[in-house]
């Protein structure tokens, strides 16, 4: 199913954005390419990082760099390298030799590797999240970093030495016209949500034995909503 959708975006609009297309249609798109492996060179705006990216990698959702693609406010796209910082919410790029740091209000979504992030408000201001699926509502996937306390060890003298950061990420919905809300996956939620696809979902869930909360099955149940929506282009599009 995931394969014969994919062949069905790239033929009806990859390689031309259309004006009549819907802006979810259009960062729909991007996900499904992305994840294919497709992008165009293209220019857009970044900013300096604000912190060097070099060194440990344990702040980093990526182990190294990969490739990026980058869909600016605009529609343009650019390719370089890059990966996502965790701890100060930024994503990287590599260019030329040089480290520079995305504007999230300069872009639409930005492909990491086979993953898409979109920006979005946080508890912050504003941030990254991973986009899962895209549609009405989106599925997406926060990261943050949280302090904890560790074994205190004797001898130890510097206070974030009984430290450690851990990695943490957490799925969340975003509906229409809202900020994104943590989501804890069940079926009776799910079924809410799809609305009234929920008979089909269910019954997909079923044929296909798909559960409801282990991520990438919630991930395939969202896609097949989706799949089951008509986006309607808005006035003037």
């Amino acid at each position: 199913m995931r394969q014969c959708w994919f062949c069905i975006l790239f033929l009806a609009g990859f390689s031309v954005i259309s004006q009549g297309q819907s802006e979810d249609l259009r960062v729909q798109n991007f996900l499904y390419d992305t994840r294919m492996g497709f992008g165009f060179a293209l220019p857009t705006a970044v900013s300096g990082p604000r912190q060097a990216p070099e060194g440990s990698g344990f702040y980093f959702v990526q182990d190294e760099w990969v490739n990026a693609i980058v869909l600016s406010a605009d529609l343009k796209r650019a390719e370089a390298e890059g990966r996502y910082d965790i701890r100060w919410d930024q994503i990287l790029l590599r260019v030329d030799g040089k480290v520079v740091a995305l504007m999230p209000a300069m872009v639409r979504a930005v492909g990491l590797g086979e993953s898409v992030y979109v920006p979005g408000i946080t508890s912050e201001g504003s941030g990254w999240y991973e986009l899962l699926s895209d549609g009405r509502p989106r599925l997406l996937k926060r990261y943050r970093l949280e302090k904890r306390i560790k074994d205190i060890q004797p001898g130890k003298l510097n206070q974030e030495d009984n430290f450690k950061w851990v990695s943490i990420d957490e799925l969340m919905v975003q509906l229409s016209g809202s900020a994104p809300e943590a989501f804890r996956p069940n079926k009776k939620r799910m079924l809410e949500l799809f609305g009234q696809n929920a008979s089909d979902v269910e019954q997909f869930a079923d044929q296909n034995g798909l559960g409801w909360k282990k991520e990438e099955d919630v991930i395939r149940l969202f896609d097949f909503f989706h799949q089951l929506q008509k986006v309607e282009p808005r006035p003037g599009e």
